[in-house]
């Protein structure tokens, strides 16, 4: 087994040895904060299976726990977002049925979305973004609502601070060659929750932005909602 395969983490900037990324298979209730001395961090204190991080010198240590059945090494993972469609059979599925979600909307609430992502050109519908402040003229006092029809330098302002709502979309609706989404002709409503690295979104407001998106834009729009 080749060390780079391996969930190492080094830090070249300090003198600490590089340390090892292993899950635990152990007693539920063992107590393994004595293997601290040894630099080895145990993440959680309960539970049969846990992740620690171990100097490549002392994993012969931990092995000698007996509390411990087994250790298994972290692996680096990889973004096959690409190959996807291909294991669940998505394009022999739109060959077969010639479905691509043209005429239904995909309601999604994450932290935004890219608006200049070429995935998505012409498809956004609407933007619901809980981190811009309100102009006054909508229904919902939270937030600030954008149509898909507005300049693109107005649309600019809701923006996608983490990524990870512009990958949903991707995933559900994305058009791009390499990587399709399941109904790339569909369009998008997209809620911006308050989900920033230093904001967060309480399950009530989600059920708030659900019954938005379920309710106003299948009466107004007239199309399926998911």
């Amino acid at each position: 087994m080749h060390l780079r395969s391996l969930g190492i983490i080094n830090n070249p900037k300090t003198s600490k040895p590089p340390l090892a990324s292993v899950f635990i298979r152990c007693e539920e209730n063992a107590n393994l904060n004595h293997l601290s001395e040894y630099g080895i961090q145990i993440k959680q204190s309960k539970g049969k299976i846990r992740t620690a991080f171990v100097p490549l010198e002392h994993i012969g240590r931990l092995s000698e726990e007996s509390a411990i059945d087994r250790i298994t090494p972290s692996r680096y993972l990889k973004a096959l977002l690409d190959e996807a469609k291909n294991t669940i059979g998505l394009p022999n599925f739109q060959t077969k049925t010639g479905l691509t979600g043209k005429g239904v909307i995909i309601g999604i609430i994450d932290s935004g979305i890219d608006t200049t992502h070429p995935a998505f050109t012409g498809r956004i519908l609407q933007i619901w973004d809980h981190t811009l402040s309100n102009d006054g003229n909508s229904e919902y006092p939270e937030g600030l609502e954008l149509t898909g029809n507005l300049p693109k330098r107005i649309l600019a302002m809701s923006r996608d601070q983490t990524g990870h709502g512009t990958h949903i979309a991707g995933i559900a609706a994305g058009n791009d060659p390499a990587f399709t989404g399941v109904a790339p002709a569909a369009d998008l409503v997209i809620v911006k929750a308050v989900l920033t690295y230093s904001r967060r979104c309480t399950n009530a407001g989600f059920f708030s932005q659900k019954k938005k998106l379920t309710a106003v834009y299948t009466e107004v729009m007239s199309s399926p909602c998911v």
